[in-house]
């Protein structure tokens, strides 16, 4: 069996995932060493705060090993809870899931690009299952903090009510805030939204 299943093996025979080595580190910090055991690690419950005994945490010792993926996904809104969301649905976590885990950690950051990215990707269901509301917010983020498409892709959702309710009014302004911002796409929808 893979490593992933013999670490599901363990801790259901009783390993406990808050227990610490002679230098402090709980399973989950061994576990950023091979990424693929992490999410069932977090599906026990672990503590991804925790420190070693050098005062590392997870986080650290994960950028440490180069795992940046995993870094950014635990440091992101998703954190440990979306790893172990995805290993209790029996998911993977590929490389879409992956490089969407390093988006939401950069639109939290404050690097809107990236929010226009990870909204897309919640709205479409590449790495996550599809969630309209949550690309929403991202979309929200996105318009907010200046990226056109942001408020294009997000007037959609109003037009459509996807994710949010139907509101042509709200989805308008966005497209012509969009547009007033150079957004190409914008003024398309904009310019279609007002003649029919």
């Amino acid at each position: 069996p893979g490593l992933s299943k013999v670490v599901t093996l363990l801790i259901e025979r009783g390993a406990d995932v808050h227990a610490r080595d002679a230098a402090g580190a709980t399973p989950l910090h061994l576990a950023t060493m091979r990424p693929q055991v992490v999410s069932p690690v977090c599906a026990s419950g672990a503590n991804p705060n925790a420190r070693n005994q050098a005062g590392l945490s997870v986080v650290d010792l994960a950028r440490q090993a180069k795992a940046v993926a995993f870094a950014a996904w635990l440091e992101s809104s998703d954190g440990c809870r979306g790893l172990a969301e995805a290993h209790a649905h029996g998911e993977n976590v590929g490389v879409d899931r992956q490089q969407l885990a390093v988006k939401l950690f950069d639109c939290q950051q404050g690097d809107f690009a990236d929010c226009v990215s990870a909204g897309y990707a919640f709205d479409i269901g590449k790495g996550v299952p599809t969630n309209k509301k949550r690309a929403g917010e991202l979309y929200q983020k996105a318009c907010d903090g200046g990226r056109v498409l942001g408020c294009s892709n997000l007037g959609i959702s109003y037009r459509d009510g996807d994710g949010v309710p139907v509101d042509v009014a709200r989805a308008v302004a966005l497209f012509r805030k969009a547009c007033e911002g150079g957004g190409r796409a914008g003024c398309g929808l904009l310019g279609y939204q007002l003649e029919n």
